[in-house]
């Protein structure tokens, strides 16, 4: 099991890595005036987040895309992660998902990290909820 300080480094990791730039509109905005990127969806996020935590799901994805681009790169990358020999999986943590996933960026809000746009009426359950996180 991991920390919640550990889980917010690897979102915070994930978000950098992953984020997209800001629009003009988005610039405009007050609330994301320092910010740099922002990462559209929880559900991409836990998607990476999973993928990271489980590296031999990740690796078949990869085998999957590869099976319909056949672009080389993706066969090599997934031949790396399944070759490295280690179980490098971090064990799945019942109930780390929605809620829970705010709590974690809520984290690295306290810190200044992230800002996270909330939309009026949305449950926080709602894994489409857009906007939600920027960095």
């Amino acid at each position: 099991m991991t920390s919640r300080e550990q889980d917010a480094v690897r979102l915070l990791l994930l978000i950098d890595g992953a984020c997209e730039p800001l629009t003009a509109a988005e610039k405009a905005m007050p609330a994301l005036e320092q910010a740099v990127g922002v990462m559209r969806t929880q559900v991409k996020l836990q998607k990476l987040d999973f993928w990271l935590r489980n590296p031999d799901y990740l690796a078949n994805e990869l085998l999957t895309e590869y099976e319909s681009e056949r672009e080389e790169a993706l066969l090599d990358i997934a031949g790396r992660i399944l070759g490295g020999g280690e179980d490098t999986a971090v064990p799945l943590v019942a109930g780390m998902a929605g809620c829970s996933l705010i709590a974690v960026l809520a984290l690295l809000l306290t810190r200044g990290g992230t800002h996270l746009p909330h939309s009026p009426g949305s449950p926080c359950d709602d894994m489409d909820t857009p906007a939600s996180a920027a960095i």
